[in-house]
C-alpha cells in the first residue's frame, strides 16, 4: 500500500463484506498501476498485501 492509492485496506474490506452479503462466490481480480520507477514485485506485494490484510480482517469480526 502506498500513500494516494484509491483502495486501501479499508475500501476492500468494505467491498469483501458486500460481496458476501450478496453471497457472491466467483472470482475477484485487481487493477494495479505501478507508478512511476515502481517494480512490479512491490506492485504485486503491495496488492497481495491489501487483499490479504483485509480478508483477515473481515474474518476477524465474523
Amino acid at each position: 500500500y502506498r500513500p494516494g492509492s484509491i483502495n486501501g485496506v479499508e475500501e476492500v474490506e468494505e467491498l469483501i463484506k458486500a460481496l458476501s452479503r450478496i453471497r457472491y462466490r466467483g472470482a475477484l481480480g485487481f487493477e494495479v498501476k505501478p507508478e512511476e520507477g515502481q517494480n512490479w514485485l512491490e506492485v504485486v506485494n503491495a496488492a497481495k498485501g491489501v487483499l490479504y490484510t483485509a480478508f483477515a480482517r473481515y474474518v476477524s469480526r465474523l
